[in-house]
């Protein structure tokens, strides 16, 4: 384009923005006259203010209509009556929905003999039909025959006019503008992201069938009812492919038509444009989808400001352009949030996608700011080489996968490992931090010699590289050029162990922990225990049966134990080692408390609660003289001991401990976070545990306890991770007791999914399909439910064994359901075996084995079998007086032999 050109076109660009918009497109054609290609460069860089409501004309209609609250189409100009009822070929056109510098496109209906459709139909405006608009005409109409993408709007007919003027048929869908969509139904970053891989896909597609399109941008996205994508406006799109240029070449290469605050910086210098250009624009559409705004805060409606910020200008990050403030237009008024006067604040960005400034700021920062920017990069070559890489690595983050973005150091693959893991190697990072520090102190402080200090820091960097190592998968034939799951990574590190450290069997020792505890987690439970028996063997091999570091190792099996129901193993493991801790450690260390909080975790689960008390205060009181009052391992100690009070039934003493927990919680690590969410969930729990004993306003409170931790979790953690599958089951169960059945259910499914998909076969997932069940056999949909029940029995049994009580719950669940379905031979049996199972696991006089004995009692008092249920009842509730068993456990086992036949 030539300098008086160019000044010819920023002149008239300036007086045209000047006016009304009702009145620029007489302006324009009357000050244009028969240069078709003026106009049309004019009109395309009008369309960067152009307001969503419909007040100003476009380059080129859409061949959909978006759509106000009122059902009214956007796209409105203001000759709309002007060609109703005209007949071109076999349609008729209803209104016009759109007009751009070359074409209008007019909502109009098939009614011939063969069949009634509505559609969109583009023709070249009158005034407008010179050589080049008609090769741009008929060169787009060329290309959606080319392009069948279901994001793609579809090309249905074309001819001519009587009067010889080409014009096509398009699909007709209603609905809204990408940006629109996205805040008029909240979507938070997640759906956000999803939807615009719809947009890349589209996009790649045409760039597959040698087609740039050269105008991408929020208005040329719309998103139907359905949710649907529909990529518009192939009127100023480059073609690659000769096939589809033969016939309809545009010759000249002066005219830049564009939207410039989509444009790459090779557009507005007019230089070669190439698919990369599209991959810069939809940069820009994915910056203002996540952050509210575009790249630039332009100050200026004129072209070579914009230019200059477009070439030159650096773009902030996106979470740091959350916190901006700018007035509204039109072009960002989405109702019912704002009026044309409001202001687009922070508060207002975070609302609209369902968070606070502060969340969504930490939620684009790091991968989406790096992917962000990377689309935008000036040089053509550094950007994504396509949409489809582009779209990968948006995929790879909300897989929590490295993105390419962000670098490829081994720092940032292991972080995003963790980070997708984090509370599966939580407790495992930790122990292995501690194990390397304490060792290494405790060394360096009782000998005193440096050597032996510098041999422990050996041992850790063999640790560190074995670890990177390990992460980095350095044997191609293992990763076979594809990212390794957990277990996988887990598995071929495991083979590696043995072969690799024989020389350092210290190291080798603390991994075989490592890697245990990481498949304890995974819920592996048969795979971790060989692990940590190969690192008690070898611990005690290099430093002694008398010694701390095997006591660490011996704590670890001793988890395990409890996890699989060996509690007798795991008591007898578990009082050695906290011997040990005491004569190591001294009596208030953090390692004697943790030793008395997991033996009396071993006799809770045995049912030992009154043996349990006095160890779990004693754990409370070492934590706090260690850590202080308020201290996050101190919150853990108040809800081992509150949820210890709970089930002995004490709930008055147990709400202050978790009420306090929220209270420690909220302080130090702020909200939103994943362990308040869990001291919220477990005050909500204790308050419906409350309801179910009679007091009826607890509920109320319980409610949105257990709903905010929920939404919570999905704020943090997205809506993939194990925890928000547990915080969404907890939420279930208040529902049901709300009787808000259908929202429970609904909650159930959603945990099934999370935990299949996070966990694969777990006991969680064992846990979710018992409380579908339950929540099924409630409604009366057995079937469905006995199907639910045998399978969660069946997972519990593989990962646990026949024996393990959990197994119990869903023979229990099973008896309740055959009761309920009139099926009482069927009920007895299971609650036949689940007794059998928790009498052999946790004795006779135990509160959950009473359970059992009441529940199979009543039915066979009910059923014809009374003796029977008489004397069940009785010499459970002498077991229960001789084991000195609580008061409320006796109060109800005497109720029921009182309601007995004699």
């Amino acid at each position: 384009m030539t300098s008086d050109r160019s000044a010819r076109v920023n002149n008239l660009l300036d007086a045209a923005l000047e006016l009304p918009s009702s009145e620029r497109s007489l302006f324009l054609e009357r000050e244009c006259g028969e240069d078709a290609e003026l106009c049309l460069e004019v009109e395309s860089r009008l369309e960067a203010f152009d307001d969503y409501d419909g007040t100003s004309t476009f380059l080129e209609g859409p061949a959909v209509a978006p759509v106000t609250t009122s059902g009214e189409p956007t796209r409105v100009i203001a000759e709309r009556g002007q060609d109703q009822g005209r007949r071109i070929g076999p349609y008729r056109l209803v209104r016009t929905i759109g007009r751009g510098g070359m074409g209008s496109v007019h909502l109009a209906e098939r009614d011939d003999a063969q069949f009634r459709q509505r559609v969109a139909l583009k023709v070249i405006r009158q005034g407008r039909k010179s050589r080049e608009v008609l090769q741009r005409f008929l060169q787009e109409r060329q290309i959606l025959a080319a392009l069948t993408h279901p994001n793609i709007s579809r090309l249905l007919d074309g001819g001519a006019t009587a009067d010889g003027e080409p014009y096509f048929v398009m699909e007709y869908v209603e609905g809204l503008p990408l940006l629109s969509y996205c805040d008029r139904n909240c979507l938070d970053t997640e759906a956000r992201l999803r939807l615009f891989l719809d947009v890349c896909a589209a996009v790649q597609y045409a760039h597959q069938n040698l087609v740039v399109h050269r105008d991408l941008k929020p208005s040329n996205v719309l998103v139907t009812t359905e949710g649907v994508v529909k990529l518009l406006d192939f009127g100023i799109a480059r073609v690659l492919n000769p096939a589809l240029t033969a016939a309809t070449s545009v010759t000249r290469t002066g005219v830049r038509v564009m939207t410039p605050e989509y444009a790459s910086p090779e557009q507005v210098r007019g230089e070669p444009v190439t698919t990369t250009s599209d991959v810069y624009s939809l940069g820009v559409i994915l910056y203002e989808v996540l952050a509210g705004h575009g790249p630039f805060p332009f100050d200026s409606r004129q072209f070579y400001e914009l230019s200059r910020f477009i070439v030159e200008g650096q773009p902030e990050l996106p979470s740091t352009a959350v916190f901006r403030t700018r007035e509204t237009r039109a072009a960002v008024e989405v109702a019912p949030f704002a009026s044309r006067d409001d202001a687009l604040t922070p508060e207002e960005v975070g609302r609209r996608r369902r968070t606070d400034p502060l969340s969504l700021r930490r939620r684009l920062r790091g991968d989406l700011d790096a992917i962000v920017l990377k689309a935008m990069r000036k040089e053509p070559e550094l950007r994504y080489s396509s949409a489809a890489r582009l779209a990968e690595d948006l995929a790879h983050h909300l897989a929590g996968r490295p993105v390419s973005a962000a670098g490829d150091s081994v720092r940032y693959r292991l972080s995003k490992f963790v980070r997708r893991n984090r509370f599966a190697l939580l407790g495992t990072v930790t122990l292995l931090v501690a194990s390397l520090l304490a060792g290494v102190l405790h060394t360096v402080r009782v000998t005193r010699e440096r050597d032996r200090a510098r041999t422990e820091a050996s041992r850790a960097e063999a640790v560190t590289d074995f670890l990177v190592d390990l992460f980095e998968v350095s044997d191609p034939g293992v990763a076979r050029g594809r990212e390794l799951t957990a277990r996988e990574l887990l598995d071929h590190g495991a083979e590696r162990l043995e072969g690799e450290l024989k020389d350092q069997p210290q190291v080798q020792a603390r991994l075989y922990d490592v890697v245990g505890s990481i498949y304890q987690r995974l819920g592996l439970y048969s795979r971790a225990a060989p692990f940590y028996d190969r690192a008690m063997e070898l611990t005690s091999q290099v430093f002694g049966d008398d010694s701390p570091e095997l006591a660490r190792s011996a704590a670890n099996k001793a988890d395990l134990l409890v996890d699989v129901g060996e509690y007798e193993q795991a008591e007898a493991l578990v009082r050695e080692r906290l011997t040990k801790n005491r004569k190591f450690f001294g009596d208030k260390s953090l390692e004697v408390a943790l030793s008395l909080d997991t033996l009396a975790t071993v006799l809770q689960q045995s049912g030992r609660y009154h043996e349990a008390r006095p160890l779990f205060e004693e754990a409370l009181d070492v934590r706090r003289s260690v850590l202080g009052a308020e201290h996050v391992l101190v919150s853990t100690g108040l809800s081992n001991l509150a949820l210890l009070y709970q089930d002995l039934g004490e709930y008055d003493l147990a709400e202050p401990l978790f009420r306090r927990s929220v209270e420690i919680d909220r302080k130090l690590l702020g909200s939103p976070h994943p362990e308040l969410a869990i001291s919220m969930g477990n005050l909500g729990m204790l308050l419906r545990r409350k309801f179910r004993a009679g007091d009826t306003p607890a509920l109320e409170e319980a409610e949105p306890l257990v709903r905010q931790a929920y939404e919570m979790q999905r704020q943090v953690l997205g809506s993939s991770h194990s925890l928000v599958g547990n915080a969404a089951n907890d939420y279930a169960l208040v529902l049901m007791d709300r009787g808000q059945d259908d929202q429970a259910e609904t909650l159930y499914r959603e945990a099934i999914e999370i935990h299949r998909r996070a966990l694969g076969e777990h006991a969680m997932v064992a846990v979710d399909l018992n409380n579908l069940a339950s929540a099924l056999a409630k409604r009366g949909s057995y079937a469905e439910a006995e199907a639910l029940f045998r399978e969660s029995l069946d997972i519990n049994q593989r990962l646990l064994g026949k024996g393990h009580p959990d197994t119990a719950y869903q023979l229990q669940g099973l008896g309740s359901m055959f009761t309920l379905w009139h099926k009482p031979e069927a009920a007895i049996a299971a609650y036949d075996q689940a007794l059998e199972i928790r009498r052999a696991a946790l004795g006779g006089a135990h509160p959950i084995t009473v359970s059992s004995v009441l529940a199979l009692a009543g039915l066979l008092i009910e059923n014809g079998q009374p003796e029977r249920g008489d004397t069940l009842l009785r010499e459970t509730r002498q077991l229960v007086a001789e084991g000195g068993g609580d008061r409320s456990t006796l109060e109800e086992l005497d109720q029921a032999l009182a309601k007995a036949p004699r």
